[in-house]
């Protein structure tokens, strides 16, 4: 009844708003009878994934990059990503936010593994106002000899304190 409706002689603004209410009404009526949603991300998320590039962990390194690669492919939006790689040393490989590396590209000292210290690093790592995670990829030998299990429990236990997150995905040596 519009398109006859509103013709030359009878186009005034009663008819042509009526029109475009209907029209807009249609729409909005539309996607939500397809399940059309919304969904909007108000806080950001800090994901560094803390990688063991140690000699105990170096045959596994192909295994270590794909999962970080479909940890990157299931982050939430507005998700970050960053990794640390570490061994008796640790270092920074990838900033938040920035492109992927292989953690082959990593230069550390490799002759120890020092957990609970590359955790307490990372953990410094995390801005202020975010969701906090570390995700801890390793075989668990902490070779370190000035570390014990309860300096990591404490350090993981220290980081919870934090607010931050911690998981961890074992990696098996088979040595």
């Amino acid at each position: 009844p519009f398109f006859i409706a509103i013709r030359k002689d009878n186009a005034n603004g009663h008819n042509i708003a009526s029109f475009v209410l209907h029209i807009v009404m249609a729409v909005i009526i539309s996607f939500a009878a397809a399940g059309t949603t919304v969904v909007t991300v108000i806080t950001e998320t800090d994901v560094f994934v803390v990688a063991d590039v140690s000699y105990s962990a170096n045959r596994n390194l192909d295994t270590v990059d794909g999962y970080i690669e479909n940890l990157q492919n299931n982050l939430p939006r507005n998700s970050k990503l960053g990794i640390v790689c570490f061994a008796k040393d640790y270092t920074v490989l990838t900033k938040l936010g920035e492109e992927v590396k292989s953690v082959k590209q990593a230069e550390v000292d490799d002759t120890e593994t020092n957990i609970a210290d590359a955790l307490e690093y990372t953990g410094k790592l995390f801005g202020e106002n975010v969701i906090k995670r570390i995700v801890l990829i390793t075989d668990g030998r902490q070779s370190d000899l000035r570390s014990t299990e309860n300096t990591l429990k404490r350090t993981v236990d220290n980081l919870a304190l934090a607010g931050v997150r911690v998981d961890a995905i074992y990696l098996d040596d088979n040595i």
